[in-house]
Formats: structure tokens, sequence, C-alpha cells
């Protein structure tokens, strides 16, 4: 699955506009302007223009090639509307979302409780199930790749002895 590099910068950056806004009168103030150095941050990296306005727990930005929203919480479920491919991994814990694209590109952030080759094992079941097929691996990342029609999608679960738990990070394309 090809992603575009610097889309990893999009978690990191909805983190600093989020913890933007704090329990103060000039939060309001203190948002627009962490908005606005963050659209000049994903402008220099991505060589377009971006509009970036957060609300709560989502950020949305829109550029020259599309846009989409960010979704970071401490929540447990996939929002609404959340592609159905995805199997939600269950006892998942601090779920985050980023859609961009114009829908068409998912990444998703979760961390379990379980091992890592237990969690990696439930989603290489329940995707291949629902008729996914691996088409590689990766082991010395902890990654497995998998396809179905137009849809790409690649899991990765990597345990951490010092946090006590697995983070998982899935990332979804729909192509034509």
């Amino acid at each position: 699955m090809t992603i575009n590099t610097k889309t990893a910068i999009l978690p990191l950056l909805a983190a600093t506009v989020l913890l933007g806004a704090g329990c103060n009168p000039l939060a309001s103030v203190q948002q627009k302007a962490t908005d606005a150095v963050v659209e000049k941050v994903v402008e220099s990296q991505t060589g377009q223009k971006v509009n970036v306005d957060s609300n709560g727990a989502t950020v949305s930005y829109q550029g020259q090639n599309g846009g989409g929203t960010i979704q970071v919480a401490n929540g447990t479920q996939y929002p609404e509307n959340f592609p159905a491919e995805i199997p939600h991994y269950p006892g998942a814990a601090d779920v985050s979302v980023i859609t961009m694209q114009a829908d068409s590109v998912f990444m998703v952030s979760l961390r379990s409780l379980d091992d890592a080759d237990t969690v990696a094992n439930w989603f290489e079941d329940s995707l291949t199930k629902d008729g996914f097929t691996k088409t590689s691996e990766e082991p010395s990342i902890f990654m497995r790749m998998y396809e179905k029609g137009n849809i790409k999608m690649s899991v990765q679960a990597r345990y951490s002895e010092k946090k006590a738990l697995t983070d998982v990070n899935i990332q979804l394309s729909k192509g034509n």
C-alpha cells in the first residue's frame, strides 16, 4: 500500500492542535493561532495550501488535492460512517482516526492489552473471513498487508514491554 509519507506528520499536528485548546478564556484565540501554525507546517511539508479548522476532538483540513479529518479521542469505537471493512478489535482503546483524500484513505490507531501476535492473528482471521487475501508480510516491522477488490489494507501490531500494551496501526485505501 502506498501512502504519502508526508501524511505521517498529520497525527502529530492533530495532537498539537487539539492540545492547544485549554480551559481558559483565551482558548479560542489560542486555538486559532495554533491552527494557523499547523497550516504553515502542513503547507511546508506537503507543498499545497491547506486550511486547518479544529473543533474539540476533530481537526478538518482542506488543500488543493483534497482534504479530510483527523479525529483524536480516548474512545473505544470507530466514528459513525466509518468503513465496515476495518474490523474493530474487541477491547480496543485509545482509538484515533484519520480520514483523507475524499474518504478514500483511512488510518486508525488503537491500543490493546493483548500481545501483538494475538492482535495480528485476530485481524488476519477477521479479514480473511471477510474475503481479504493476505498479499505480503513484513516481519521486521510487524506488518501484514491485505487486498480485497480495490481495497488495500495494512495492519501493524507491535507490543511494548515498557507500556505493557500493543499499539495497532491500520491503513486502508480505496482505489478505482
